[in-house]
């Protein structure tokens, strides 16, 4: 069985597979869910959360998605770090191009990004970005 959200997962999942194998110095691993053990393989990213709204009318039921993907650099140099999550921020934002259709059928209008502290295991946090897509759109007809 198939659903909207397993389907947005999968569709998330190959798009960061792509980026990674087209930058693999930027981004070494892909999450589909914050790991529970420590963040490990640095620089790496964790889909964070899949907030929806769903809207009804006589024959459509329309789910809009929220995805928010956490890209996250361990601090080693701070200046290091910014230079490189500047550098990650503007190639992903040229990969979302490719990408307007995360899973066929669907669209979405917008995205921004979020400088943040990323919470570590160890009670410590690390560099981190959030990139927050939004309004993307699955259409269902209505039984």
């Amino acid at each position: 069985m198939s659903s909207n959200r397993a389907n947005l997962v999968d569709g998330i999942a190959t798009m960061m597979a792509a980026f990674i194998a087209a930058h693999p110095t930027l981004l070494l691993r892909h999450f589909d869910a914050r790991p529970k053990s420590a963040l490990t393989d640095w620089p790496c990213s964790y889909l964070d959360t899949l907030g929806m709204t769903i809207h009804y009318d006589s024959g459509l039921r329309e789910t809009i998605f929220n995805p928010q993907i956490v890209f996250v650099d361990r601090e080693t140099d701070s200046l290091e770090t910014s230079d490189r999550i500047d550098v990650l921020v503007d190639t992903m934002t040229d990969h979302l191009d490719s990408y307007p259709h995360l899973v066929a059928g669907t669209s979405w209008s917008d995205a921004s990004w979020t400088e943040e502290a990323v919470p570590l295991s160890d009670s410590t946090s690390a560099t981190g970005v959030r990139l927050s897509i939004t309004g993307l759109s699955f259409l269902n007809g209505r039984p």
